[in-house]
């Protein structure tokens, strides 16, 4: 009980932090943009949540979607905080299956190699290309998750029988 108290203090102070670091002033000049991305990223992360996560996540796709829908539309505090509201006592290992992805996504792409290089990659190649090579990666991993994922769901259903 002790170590789950300091656990629940520590991640409010984390979302704090975090809401009070936004400059208004650099949101209210940019406004339009802001919107635009806003709503085409919540369009995504809402369509990924429904569609992807029930056929890519074999087990418990509610629980484990909640927290990657939670991480994208945020920071990893804010996955982490759906994951404990939507499982609270941790029955489906749905905590334990997004600290093991982030061992993987944190240092690549949640402000490891891809985040440094990208900047780099822009101006060296220009926007458009980097685009499409992202565009590129994004329909791999794609096609890759819902084919080998599916053949994982068809097994687990076959043993549950």
């Amino acid at each position: 009980p002790l170590q789950e108290r300091i656990s629940g203090v520590a991640l409010d102070v984390v979302i704090v932090t975090a809401l009070a670091s936004i400059s208004l002033r650099v949101l209210g000049n940019n406004l339009l943009p802001f919107l635009i991305l806003a709503i085409a990223g919540i369009v995504w992360n809402i369509w990924a949540f429904v569609f992807l996560a029930p056929r890519i996540l074999p087990r418990y796709w509610f629980e484990r979607g909640i927290g990657d829908m939670g991480q994208s539309m945020g920071v990893t505090a804010t996955g982490i905080l759906l994951i404990q509201m939507v499982d609270p006592d941790n029955h489906t290992g749905a905590f334990e299956s997004f600290a093991y992805k982030q061992l993987f996504f944190e240092p690549i792409v949640g402000g490891g190699l891809f985040t440094a290089a990208a900047p780099a990659l822009i101006v060296q190649f220009g926007p458009s290309v980097v685009l499409l090579l992202t565009t590129g990666l994004l329909a791999f991993w794609l096609m890759f998750g819902l084919w080998n994922f599916k053949r994982m769901r068809k097994t687990f259903r076959q043993a549950n029988l």
